[in-house]
């Protein structure tokens, strides 16, 4: 991925919504990023600092195309074998 200072990245998502354990993997680096679930729900997402300032990511409330309200959520990151991220559990 390269760095893309102050264009939000793009990250799509093969579910209707996130859980622990899915890889992400954005088109590049960034501070923010417009996530696209497979269902067509858009939402937004930011890099933040999570508890003992590991790399988080708070993403904004959305619906599903279904019509499931999903609160916000920050998720805890972790590193992935095949680029990106990893969500680790939602703090």
């Amino acid at each position: 991925m390269t760095e893309d200072s102050g264009v939000p990245g793009h990250i799509e998502v093969g579910y209707s919504h996130l859980f622990a354990g899915l890889e992400l993997r954005p088109d590049r680096v960034a501070a923010e990023y417009e996530v696209e679930f497979v269902d067509g729900a858009v939402t937004r997402a930011e890099m933040v600092e999570g508890a003992g300032g590991d790399a988080a990511l708070r993403v904004e409330a959305y619906r599903t195309a279904a019509g499931t309200d999903i609160a916000e959520r920050v998720w805890a990151l972790r590193d992935s074998a095949v680029g990106g991220f990893k969500l680790g559990r939602a703090l």
